[in-house]
């Protein structure tokens, strides 16, 4: 699959959260813009949206928005 096909498949499955529906990065991927908004005025529940998505686009990166935790999310 080359990144062209990865960004679109990210597209199509960040749009399945309707939280994050307009939210800049989603539609074209790019995950750096949505990182800076998840940082920024996204409420609680959207940045815990916008961190798993970011994580399952690089686990391992350090983006703005902090890491996705699993425990804390399922609290919102």
């Amino acid at each position: 699959m080359d990144a062209e096909q990865l960004r679109a498949k990210m597209t199509a499955f960040a749009r399945r959260f309707p939280s994050l529906r307009s939210a800049p990065g989603v539609d074209p991927w790019q995950p750096g813009d949505l990182d800076e908004w998840a940082a920024g005025p996204a409420s609680h529940g959207e940045q815990h949206t916008a961190r798993f998505l970011l994580a399952v686009w690089d686990q391992d990166a350090e983006w703005k928005a902090g890491h996705f935790d699993l425990m804390s999310a399922l609290r919102v």
